[in-house]
């Protein structure tokens, strides 16, 4: 990719504004490992955002582990989620694609704010969104949701989500 990158041993800031945040990485497996062996934060929240208007709604709140995995393409979240997520922007299901399907255009309004224990990520709605092409070829105006059901007690944030984050992770320590 033009636009990512991988360093080890060393932190890129003119990549990010701000001071970098700690977050305690969650040891999901404990009772086979005393090491965490997957990099899982907590997010207590997930919001989406109006950026015309700046209004913000609620779509899930409850403490949640959130594995953070740059091998996932998509972003997977419990089905309560989805389904609250797909009600607020009325999408509609394909059952030939197997996703819920939305207006490209209609997206641009809009980002999601992920709150990881007071530390607020937003991450525009364009980035949970796939390109789609018509019968002849050409770009839809509907794109796919990159956001699906998962059965699992956790969240997967992938690429979808992390292209929107400088993460640093600390195996030593």
């Amino acid at each position: 990719s033009n636009s990512a990158g991988v360093l080890f041993g060393a932190i890129d800031t003119s990549k990010f504004q701000g001071n970098l945040v700690t977050l305690p990485i969650v040891n999901t497996d404990a009772g086979s490992s005393s090491a965490p062996i997957q990099i899982v934060v907590t997010l207590n929240s997930l919001s989406y955002m109006k950026t015309s208007d700046n209004t913000e709604a609620k779509l899930a709140e409850g403490a949640i582990g959130a594995l953070l995995d740059t091998g996932t393409t998509l972003t997977y979240m419990p089905s309560n989620v989805v389904t609250a997520i797909v009600n607020q922007f009325d999408m509609q299901y394909s059952s030939s694609l197997g996703y819920y399907t939305f207006e490209c255009a209609n997206a641009s309004n809009y980002s999601f704010a992920f709150d990881f224990q007071g530390l607020s990520i937003e991450a525009p709605m364009t980035s949970f969104l796939i390109s789609l092409l018509d019968g002849s070829g050409n770009t839809s105006d509907l794109c796919a949701f990159g956001i699906q059901s998962t059965s699992d007690s956790y969240m997967t944030l992938g690429d979808s989500f992390l292209k929107s984050v400088y993460m640093v992770v600390d195996l030593e320590t």
